[in-house]
């Protein structure tokens, strides 16, 4: 006998039906039984020396279709014997022994305890659902696995796992196994990877570790879309210049990016505001780039040391989302406003971008070149934009740039509350009391983050309720 159908639990009464030394490996139900909690089963039945080897979920789930079924709660009242099989413990199990285990049956007199694992040989003749912890629990998966590496799926981790590590690679996988939780854990050390690009797999990303390649350039556009990378790690490689785009994916502290040639020029000046956000603790924050044949910190590479003829702003043009056409520009001095720099780029934006209705983010630090060209891409922006949001900082008058922007938004602004005013620093409320704010935030929507739970939230609510939604 290869099967098992759900004899045992038709005839009333029936105390014990024997199925041991058989060559059973799957369950059944073509006789289409439904589990009825209502007839009582009594029947031990003695599933012993078979040849049960790969547990499935779906083999005890067939026997109860209801939409609120607990085939794990069902499975109890069948009182099988299972052991003394060649169970192979893995991924596939993970479920069944996580709620085992975290239920009062762990503590029942059953014979589950018992049933005990012949593979891999790791975990042979440890109990399943006594001895082995969940986290090993796990399958090495083949299909769409790149040749070389190792895929795991750790369903206790909610992630799959790839290592190719010195696997000779010299271009990115094109694919990886079918991933149910899109979390994708992916070391490529020691390869020969010269470049970071786009794969179906990318977003799902969160742990990357590309050390010791010959990493010449990473896709902008591919590193924008890990939106929930953890950590990252691109030691060791040739990268002369990162993608402005990381700021937005990466805060600098989770980034290992030491031993790399950077160059220092005017399109990377924006690394220092970044590396500055990062803890003050943070060891990495010494990286140099090279300038002159001289190691210069990156923390000290300003315009003015590279005599670049352009300031440093930071903007955030966000665009068209779904059935959105907007534009919203947001005006800050980042170069003076860690703080307010930190709460608009981690706190304003993501809310904007990730809460309904969604919003596509635009940076021109990131997406426009610098001098002239950043400046007219900026004020193009601005003359589409249906609002613009002015973050009212320290000393923000001070600044040449944003008094000019100050005043391109008031000209263009061509329908009532088109421009806001974010007043975050506290030295804003006494700057609007005197001229030209007095007269520049008259009749204009003025709003505050504040400092209390309460106060943020009801900032939140008035000012999406300022926002155009169509």
């Amino acid at each position: 006998m290869s099967f098992m159908e759900p004899w045992p639990y038709i005839p009333p009464n029936l105390l014990q039906f024997n199925l041991s030394h058989n060559k059973i490996f799957t369950f059944t139900n073509r006789m289409n039984w439904r589990y009825d909690l209502s007839e009582p089963y009594h029947a031990n039945t003695d599933l012993r020396f078979n040849q049960l080897v790969h547990w499935n979920d779906s083999y005890f789930k067939q026997y109860n279709t209801e939409p609120d079924a607990d085939f794990a709660t069902d499975f109890v009242t069948y009182q099988m014997d299972m052991r003394d099989n060649p169970w192979f413990c893995d991924c596939n199990v993970h479920y069944f022994s996580k709620r085992y285990q975290n239920s009062f049956y762990k503590h029942a007199d059953t014979k589950l305890l018992e049933v005990k694992c012949e593979g891999p040989p790791e975990l042979k003749g440890k109990a399943i659902f006594n001895d082995v912890g969940l986290d090993e629990l796990i399958c090495n998966l083949t299909i769409d696995c790149p040749n070389g590496c190792l895929c795991q799926d750790q369903p206790e981790n909610n992630i799959l796992k790839v290592n190719c590590t010195n696997t000779n690679m010299t271009a990115m996988p094109d694919k990886l196994p079918s991933n149910p939780y899109n979390r994708t854990e992916l070391n490529l050390d020691h390869n020969s990877i010269q470049v970071f690009e786009m794969r179906p797999y990318t977003s799902s990303i969160i742990s990357l570790s590309m050390e010791r390649n010959r990493l010449t350039r990473m896709d902008d556009g591919a590193v924008r879309e890990m939106k929930e990378l953890q950590e990252m790690n691109i030691e060791n490689n040739q990268l002369q210049e990162l993608p402005k785009s990381i700021q937005y994916s990466a805060r600098f502290e989770i980034v290992d990016l030491k031993r790399n040639p950077f160059v220092c020029s005017c399109t990377m000046v924006w690394m220092r505001d970044w590396i500055n956000l990062a803890p003050e603790d943070d060891e990495d924050r010494d990286v140099t780039c090279r300038n002159d044949d001289k190691d210069v910190k990156i923390t000290d590479v300003t315009e003015s040391f590279l005599n670049c003829n352009y300031d440093v702003e930071i903007g955030l043009a966000i665009g068209f989302g779904i059935l959105l056409v907007i534009v919203i520009i947001i005006v800050i001095w980042a170069k003076r406003c860690p703080y307010e720099t930190k709460w608009v780029l981690r706190k304003l934006a993501k809310r904007l971008e990730e809460e309904k209705p969604k919003y596509r983010v635009f940076v021109p630090v990131r997406d426009l070149l610098g001098g002239g060209e950043k400046a007219d891409g900026i004020i193009h922006n601005m003359e589409k934009s249906r609002r613009v949001l002015i973050i009212l900082s320290h000393k923000y008058d001070d600044n040449e740039w944003c008094r000019f922007e100050c005043q391109r938004a008031e000209i263009l602004e061509h329908n009532d509350g088109r421009v806001i005013f974010i007043k975050y620093h506290p030295e804003a409320e006494k700057m609007i009391e005197t001229e030209p704010w007095k007269s520049r935030v008259k009749g204009r929507k003025v709003f505050s983050p504040g400092e209390k739970r309460s106060e943020r939230r009801w900032f939140w609510d008035k000012l999406k309720y300022e926002l155009p939604v169509r």
